[in-house]
């Protein structure tokens, strides 16, 4: 019978065979030790990356809010100077055609400008539709407001 395990003098076969066994153990725990070290690390780079991008998101939500904000009330202003006749209705409305040239304008000179438009152009008749015209939603709502308030 050989021993394939050299043992130390003095030290029984089972002991040294316990020894390289914990010698494998104590390899493998630092292994482990290492991964676990790459993946907190791992896990932290994306902790940060997610702190980022939320700050990110609040700052272009404000900055949306803002823009969409002075967008209405421009909107409003050209409104009222055209009741006030100091800007002529013709020049400050533009029909279907010119928003289709418009579109056409904004198409050619890239992917950015025209979702630019479609969002000045939702916001426009979004606000258009909120005036108190009988056969638009404002209409609606003013009426509603009305009848609850004589009841």
């Amino acid at each position: 019978m050989t021993n394939d395990n050299a043992s130390a003098p003095g030290q029984s076969e089972d002991e040294a065979v316990l020894a390289a066994e914990n010698e494998g153990m104590d390899e493998a725990v630092g292994h482990q030790r290492a991964q676990y070290d790459i993946l907190a690390e791992q896990v932290a780079a994306l902790e940060r990356e997610r702190n980022e991008l939320k700050d990110q998101m609040l700052r272009a939500l404000a900055e949306s809010v803002r823009f969409n904000w002075t967008l209405v009330r421009q909107s409003l202003e050209v409104i009222g100077k055209i009741f006030k006749r100091e800007v002529a209705a013709k020049s400050a409305l533009a029909g279907p055609i010119e928003i289709a040239a418009q579109s056409g304008a904004a198409a050619r000179t890239g992917f950015k400008n025209l979702l630019y438009l479609m969002g000045v152009l939702s916001l426009s008749i979004g606000l258009l539709n909120l005036f108190p015209i009988p056969v638009l939603d404002g209409g609606q709502i003013t009426i509603l407001l009305v009848e609850s308030v004589m009841r």
